[in-house]
């Protein structure tokens, strides 16, 4: 690359680079623009230089966002150059600029001055450049996503845009703002601050001041920040803070406070407006209790909070200035917040002052130094951790390893997420940083039968029955749950033999089965020849059985694929020789199935497999209501005449007749 002329590198490292005059920061730019990228590029400015020219700012869009390190050393880089837009449009998550201060020689004025958006770290660096934008502005960047610290702001401020944010350092804040100090003036339509503009959801201003004037025609302006979601530590304001159009939501501290804190902050610069607030403009109803240890002076405002007319935190220029006030700012300090001390040299116009001159090895950010092991999830997995480092970094540019933090999104993990955020909070200071993922979708992995059903043993020709049985999903992300919509494919008219029915559950097109083990038996079968079966209230009979009949020839007239048995009460008869008798049980069986029948002897009213004079004398009794013991088979067996009625006249006359030999069964 014939452009990388003249460059010098250092150690023999292709990726650092030196830069002594405005042409090598161009050839940089270019390579970076190039696609050059990583954190391990590292730039040093050697000389003062000036932008006179067309400038494309390092990190130009979110594809090249700068990652590496530039260094300033307290060098200063000059614009001139009426079209210049920005130093650095994008930092990314390891980009660092520190040192750096940015000012002009001519009367223009510009549009932003080091940085669009900082995911990285921005730190000890100065903005001097008078800063005019149609929308929002930052006296440092737009944009915070990342961590701004030891940074301030001497340009005078404006924009005409109502909607828009502008603030001494920043537009917008979601990351972390410390020990940076705005003396620029500020003019706006609205939403305007001395530190930032709109302090969003998590963002923390904390250890810093604002000694500029700020003035809006709309509403909202702070002295710290004119919007607040987020937090505001140990802070304070000096300057004025004016709606010039009897604004709402003008504060010392904040314009409009929606939470989350503001603790250990103090303003000594007159507010004007509607309404006005020494500590806040106004506030959303039930976030008093989280303005904690908040102080202002008592002629810069009648209420600390003028909407809400609340009043805490009010002290005379005596009280404020007195080394009580001090002592009552460091009782209720955190660790981490810079130490609150007496302002000797009459900057701050006797009223206290943080003491940042101390070394107190603050965290700046943190990074993925490791990669996890496992980057790629399926949907409501949780992230893991393992195998990831996460290195925190100071402003002494000491690093160490840190267990401790917090992945704030990595539990059950939704389609589509790409990155987990992992936060970690010392000394009051919070950073974030974030570990790319990839999550896909959930799909049907296995069905299973958590609990069989009740019955799991048929007869050939029944249908399968679930009842008892529970049926369970599996998605391949190891999550479960019961279904009832499954399909029973085979259940219907069950084949002898068949050892199990098949349930299917499809979902989205994917479609899964398991096997449910069943026993399916032959059906008992019963073919009885030249006899008659009756079916009498709870008792088959088995009749036209003629006496002398023995269980071989009876067994002549069965055909069954079951086991027979004949018993004689409850004693079974092995003897086939045996004489059948009325009374007697014939039992077919073939598994669980049974068909059992009392045999009915034609004649046999008394049990002895023969008819005779003792069997003609008991239907005669039995007719002459002698004797009223002839019931069940014994009364069955008195149908001699074998129709449909039993022991009447006919059959005691069919019987004597055979018995003298005048007939036969």
């Amino acid at each position: 690359m014939n452009w990388q002329e003249n460059i010098e590198y250092l150690s023999g490292d292709i990726n650092e680079f030196e830069i002594y005059t405005f042409e090598d920061l161009i050839k940089v730019s270019k390579m970076l623009c190039s696609g050059l990228t990583g954190s391990d590029i590292k730039i040093y400015l050697m000389n003062d230089i000036i932008i006179d020219k067309y400038f494309l700012p390092i990190g130009h869009s979110i594809a090249y966002k700068f990652e590496g390190e530039f260094e300033g050393n307290n060098k200063t880089i000059y614009i001139e150059n009426k079209y210049f837009s920005v130093l650095f449009k994008y930092i990314g998550e390891n980009g660092v600029i520190k040192n750096l201060t940015v000012d002009t020689n001519n009367a223009l004025d510009y549009s932003q001055s080091i940085s669009y958006r900082n995911d990285g770290t921005i730190q000890n660096c100065t903005n001097k450049l008078n800063l005019t934008a149609k929308t929002s502005c930052g006296g440092i960047t737009v944009t915070n996503n990342g961590i701004i610290t030891n940074c301030k702001n001497f340009g005078i401020l404006s924009n005409n845009d109502t909607s828009a944010g502008i603030g001494g350092i920043v537009a917008f804040n979601y990351g972390t703002i410390d020990r940076c100090d705005n003396y620029g003036n500020i003019s706006a339509k609205s939403n305007a601050g001395g530190i930032a503009g709109y302090n969003k959801n998590s963002g923390i201003i904390i250890n810093s001041s604002n000694s500029g004037q700020i003035d809006i025609i709309g509403n909202y302006a702070g002295g710290i920040c004119s919007n607040s979601t987020g937090y505001i530590y140990n802070c304070y304001n000096t300057g004025s803070i004016t709606g010039l159009d009897n604004s709402f939501g003008t504060g010392g501290i904040c314009g409009q406070f929606k939470g989350k804190n503001i603790e250990l902050c103090y303003n000594s610069g007159i507010i004007l407006g509607s309404n006005p607030g020494g500590i806040t403009g106004s506030r959303e109803s039930g976030n008093s209790n989280d303005i904690k240890n908040c102080y202002y002076l008592n002629t810069t405002a009648q209420y600390a909070n003028g909407y809400n007319k609340e009043d805490s935190g009010r002290m005379t220029d005596v009280e404020m200035k007195d080394i009580e006030f001090i002592n009552l700012l460091n009782n209720n300090a955190k660790e981490g917040w810079d130490e609150w001390i007496k302002d000797n040299s009459n900057i701050n116009n006797g009223y206290p002052i943080l003491d940042k001159s101390q070394s107190i090895n603050k965290l700046i950010k943190i990074r993925v130094t490791k990669k996890p092991n496992k980057e790629t999830y399926i949907e409501q997995q949780n992230f893991d951790t393992t195998g990831m480092i996460i290195t925190a970094v100071y402003d002494n540019e000491t690093t160490k390893e840190i267990t401790d933090y917090v992945v704030i999104n990595g539990e059950l993990l939704k389609l589509g997420q790409e990155n987990v955020e992992i936060r970690y909070i010392e000394g009051g200071v919070t950073a974030i940083t974030t570990q790319d993922i990839f999550v896909t979708k959930k799909i049907l992995d296995r069905i299973i039968i958590s609990n069989p059903p009740n019955k799991t043993t048929y007869i050939e020709g029944e249908n399968f029955d679930k009842t008892g049985m529970t049926v369970w999903k599996y998605w391949n992300n190891g999550w479960m749950t019961g279904v009832s919509d499954y399909t029973i494919l085979n259940g219907d008219n069950l084949q002898a033999g068949q050892t199990s029915v098949t349930i299917s559950y499809t979902e989205e097109e994917i479609t899964k089965t398991v096997e449910v083990e069943i026993t399916v038996i032959e059906r008992l079968a019963i073919e009885i020849h030249y006899l008659e079966t009756v079916h009498n209230g709870d008792s088959f009979y088995l009749e036209l059985i003629n006496p002398s009949t023995t269980i071989e020839n009876i067994l002549e007239n069965i055909e069954t694929n079951g086991i027979i048995e004949i018993y004689n009460g409850t004693q079974m008869i092995t003897n086939t020789g045996t004489k059948l008798a009325t009374g007697m049980t014939l039992k077919i069986s073939l598994g669980s199935q049974e068909a059992s029948y009392i045999l009915v002897v034609t004649g046999d009213l008394n049990g002895d497999g023969e008819m005779g004079d003792i069997d003609a004398l008991k239907l005669a009794r039995y007719k002459a209501g002698l004797d009223t013991n002839l019931t069940g088979a014994y009364l069955e067996a008195g149908n001699i005449f074998r129709d449909d009625t039993c022991a009447d006249d006919k059959d005691l006359l069919k019987m004597v007749r055979v018995l003298v030999g005048l007939d036969s069964l």
